[in-house]
């Protein structure tokens, strides 16, 4: 059993705790612990926030999306025709515009080609031409739903936004097309595009029921030239590429089918 003296002090120390803590308190002390957190936000928004890809009105951007996966493309591509090369960056800043220059120009020969992306593209050309001719819509997707409308607040937070639903789904022969026709991420030259729209004003004679046999003789002239131009100039651009090049490196870009 406690005596007398144990149960003074232990009453002494109590008493100066209780002091001590009114002190603290009158005082500011350590003051209470923190305050409830904030309120939880409101519901999530009803579509979700755009993508970095998404226009102001809610559509795919499909020209911002083509543009960053050119360019991660070139990069990427550059990097390996350097170390398959074994050249160093000094080396590659003196070969690099020129190896885009054949790059580009091998771009704009295969158009209209059998095989590869262009003639995948120039089948489907062909197949959007043909839908339209019957009466079919050459676009993609129909529209889009709108996002539904934000939960409502927390406590602490306002209800976010509804998010807006696209209009439309993009053309699937655009997103097709900014992905496979250019795997060095090299945008098509002024002479692919002239190449490409006489390639279409022929796909677009072939199912005109009216038209006649001289118009699609002419455009088919049109889309040889074109054609014939792109060629010449490739040679030129190889045998300007070909001067810089070890043996090693012309073997590699011909191995490669870079180089003919």
């Amino acid at each position: 059993m406690m005596g007398r003296r144990t149960i003074g002090c232990l009453t002494a120390v109590l008493a100066v705790a209780l002091l001590s803590s009114s002190a603290w308190a009158q005082g500011g002390g350590f003051g209470g612990g923190p305050g409830g957190g904030p309120g939880g936000p409101g519901g999530g928004p009803g579509g979700g926030p755009g993508g970095p890809f998404t226009g102001p009105n809610g559509q795919f951007d499909i020209g911002a999306f083509q543009t960053q996966m050119q360019a991660q493309m070139h990069a990427t591509a550059m990097d390996n025709l350097r170390q398959k090369l074994g050249a160093s960056d000094d080396e590659f800043a003196a070969l690099q515009p020129l190896l885009e220059k054949v790059i580009s120009d091998q771009q704009a020969v295969s158009v209209g080609s059998a095989g590869g992306a262009n003639g995948i593209q120039n089948m489907m050309q062909a197949g959007v031409a043909l839908r339209a001719r019957n009466g079919g819509g050459p676009n993609g997707g129909g529209p889009g739903a709108a996002g539904g409308p934000g939960g409502p607040g927390g406590p602490g937070a306002p209800g976010g936004p509804g998010g807006a639903g696209p209009n439309g789904g993009p053309n699937p022969m655009t997103v097709f097309t900014s992905l496979f026709s250019s795997p060095y991420g090299i945008p098509p030259s002024d002479l692919q595009k002239q190449i490409q729209a006489a390639l279409d004003a022929l796909n677009q004679a072939l199912t005109d029921n009216t038209a006649t046999p001289d118009s699609i003789r002419e455009k088919i002239d049109t889309y040889r030239a074109a054609k014939s131009k792109a060629m010449e100039q490739l040679t030129r651009d190889e045998a300007a590429l070909n001067a810089v090049l070890t043996a090693k490196q012309e073997g590699s870009l011909v191995a490669m089918g870079l180089l003919n």
